[in-house]
């Protein structure tokens, strides 16, 4: 994590208590800083690996750039001309409660009937989220309905409670629905297996005497907060009760793995959602959020990341739960996670709270024998923003910052990834830079324009020659903007802005095997086109959108 933090947090824990009545100095005796415990954690916050620098590594954080299509935005100019922004921010009203689901049936209480803004709405409500695409990269063919919340302690507790905690057998007798019973081994086969799994044996951020924030209630985390916050005023004691089953129960599951969290919705008459659905609630559809609200990172929207400030500066815990987060660090357990639906400022589109901080929210995908999917950002910091992810992350693995929501209606239908053209011929592209210029030059010749141009090498291989399909394939043409710099455009007219100088090639409109998208980016009036967003960031670039698919350099 970041290396300033203990300095940060005590300087917040130093606003903090200026607000709230602490009589004595105890809870602020060897306080550990809210990285506690992360070292040699690759899966914590600021330890993950970035994807692009190794793809393999367990947790790595992908960064996956939600843009427009270019291909089909035969009206729009690049950006650097006027600017434009893309995107409304309307809000859709709340389908029906589930009401059927067996976690909610007839039940009442905290973690039932105690989610959204007043603690009074059905915790197992769900919102339609309708087809459409979001960019190039994700389509979702049929409408489906989401959990408008992320699944709380106490419908996890209906769902280990319905078979006295062997879920291994309900899973292995057909009792689960939708889940594979070859994998009825990873549950657990009694109510004491059950307990242990969402209790002490939480591998990470579970035991509450340190660092420890599990939802799942025991008598055990009770008396070790209890144990722990012994000091007589207001603020001990809420920290106490919050340790109780009542209070516990509300909040979101956590200490879940993947295979507890795709047992339960399979019960409760769902699944997990895909990665491709969540992200493109959370997106808005086409209206491509950078957040599931919109723009603007604030405290009204985000639920919880106790390791940030509003403006990065000390003295301002901002994103915190509750909105004085004391941040004592350790001791405190769940204190800092919200009952789902408390911010209705940061509601998607399509009425689904919580789709950033908070818990981290398994994906229904598998990449691979113990590799799936996690994302929407935690109370203890790990990315939020709706471009990012967590892949490669160990199915098996339970933490106190991640649980999950549900899906329910049937799963999209697969893609139909469409065959490569017989023998269509591919053409090398290659990249030179123009550094007097500040200028990008896509060229079919190397050393085109030495030696104020320098040839970079290939930046990609697109599909030679014009397009034979303009349904499914999208020409690349180099364009030349009055001001002499280049970008490229997949329009002849080069979108009203410029000259053009020619066909580089084609790029395909779907994704063939073997491709990958490239990317438009551009600061002021240098534009680049690239397979590698990494590039745009470290140049100081914006993405301004995707220009179709075409095949990578060799190796």
């Amino acid at each position: 994590m970041r290396t300033n933090r203990m300095a940060l947090v005590l300087a917040m824990t130093a606003a903090a208590c200026a607000t709230i009545d602490v009589p004595d100095t105890k809870w602020r005796r060897d306080q550990a800083p809210a990285s506690a415990g992360t070292d040699g954690d690759a899966c914590a916050p600021g330890n993950a690996a970035r994807f692009e620098d190794a793809p393999d590594a367990v947790c790595a954080l992908k960064t996956d750039p939600h843009v427009p299509d270019l291909t089909t935005a035969s009206s729009r100019a690049p950006r650097g001309d006027d600017g434009s922004g893309t995107g409304t921010r309307t809000l859709r009203p709340l389908a029906g409660p589930n009401a059927n689901a067996p976690s909610c049936d007839g039940r009442v209480g905290p973690g039932h009937t105690t989610c959204g803004a007043n603690g009074d709405d059905s915790c197992c409500r769900t919102a339609t989220v309708p087809p459409g695409t979001a960019g190039a990269q994700i389509a979702v063919a049929n409408a489906f309905d989401l959990g408008v919340y992320q699944v709380t302690a106490a419908r996890l507790r209906a769902f280990v409670d319905a078979f006295d905690g062997d879920l291994r057998g309900a899973a292995a007798g057909g009792a689960l629905p939708g889940y594979d019973p070859a994998n009825a081994d990873r549950l657990p086969a009694s109510r004491g297996a059950a307990d242990t799994e969402l209790g002490p044996a939480c591998e990470f951020r579970g035991d509450p005497r340190d660092y420890g924030s599990r939802t799942w209630w025991s008598k055990d985390v009770e008396d070790a907060v209890a144990s722990i916050m012994t000091d007589d005023n207001a603020r001990a004691a809420d920290i106490r009760a919050d340790a109780t089953k009542p209070r516990l129960d509300a909040k979101p599951a956590n200490c879940v793995s993947y295979w507890m969290a795709a047992a339960f919705c399979a019960w409760d008459g769902g699944r997990l959602p895909s990665n491709d659905e969540w992200t493109y609630a959370a997106l808005g559809g086409d209206e491509l959020r950078a957040y599931p609200w919109g723009d603007g990172r604030t405290a009204e929207r985000l639920v919880t990341d106790i390791n940030q400030t509003q403006n990065g500066g000390a003295g301002d815990p901002a994103f915190t739960w509750p909105n004085d987060f004391p941040f004592f660090a350790n001791g405190m357990n769940a204190y800092h996670l919200s009952p789902p639906g408390r911010k209705p400022a940061g509601v998607a589109r399509w009425g689904h709270h919580d789709m950033a901080g908070n818990v981290l929210e398994w994906m229904s995908d598998v990449l691979g024998p113990d590799a799936g999917i996690v994302r929407g950002g935690s109370w203890e910091g790990h990315s939020d923003a709706n471009a990012a992810s967590y892949v490669g992350y160990p199915l098996t693995r339970t933490y106190g910052s991640v649980g999950f929501r549900c899906a329910y209606g049937a799963a999209q239908p697969a893609a139909v990834v469409d065959p490569e053209p017989a023998a269509h011929a591919t053409v090398p592209v290659y990249l030179a830079h123009n550094p007097q210029a500040r200028d990008h030059l896509l060229t079919l010749t190397p050393e085109e324009g030495a030696p104020a141009w320098i040839t970079i090498g290939v930046q990609f291989v697109a599909f030679a020659g014009a397009p034979a399909d303009m349904e499914t394939q999208a020409p690349l043409y180099r364009c030349r903007k009055r001001t002499g710099h280049h970008f490229v455009s997949n329009h002849e007219s080069c979108e009203g802005a410029g000259v053009n100088e020619g066909l580089l090639g084609t790029a395909h409109r779907g994704q063939l095997p073997g491709t990958a998208p490239i990317y438009r980016c551009y600061a002021g009036n240098d534009h680049l086109t690239t397979l590698r967003p990494a590039e745009c960031d470290a140049a100081g670039m914006t993405i301004e959108g995707t220009q179709g698919f075409v095949f990578p350099p060799a190796p």
